[in-house]
């Protein structure tokens, strides 16, 4: 199946799991990404793991945490990645 073309994505008060956020990175097209928002899905540093590692070929010029639950840990994930 063809990746979406899809330039922003914002997700809010949804569950969001690590198979989900797996299957979302596949769908998408890291090429025409470039901002990503998720608001209350309690995405916490091990979300933030796997987000980093399920989007790594992706380039976001914009990325959104909105009450995520995110520490310091998982702050220091995304900035040792390539994502932003």
């Amino acid at each position: 199946a063809a990746a979406k073309r899809v330039a922003a994505l914002r997700a809010t008060r949804v569950a969001v799991t690590a198979a989900g956020l797996r299957a979302l990175a596949r769908a998408l097209d890291p090429a025409t990404l470039t901002e990503l928002g998720l608001q209350d899905v309690g995405l916490r540093n091990d979300g933030v793991e796997t987000l980093v590692a399920a989007f790594k070929g992706f380039r976001l010029e914009t990325l959104r945490l909105t009450r995520c639950r995110v520490q310091a840990s998982g702050v220091a994930a995304l900035a040792d990645s390539p994502l932003l």
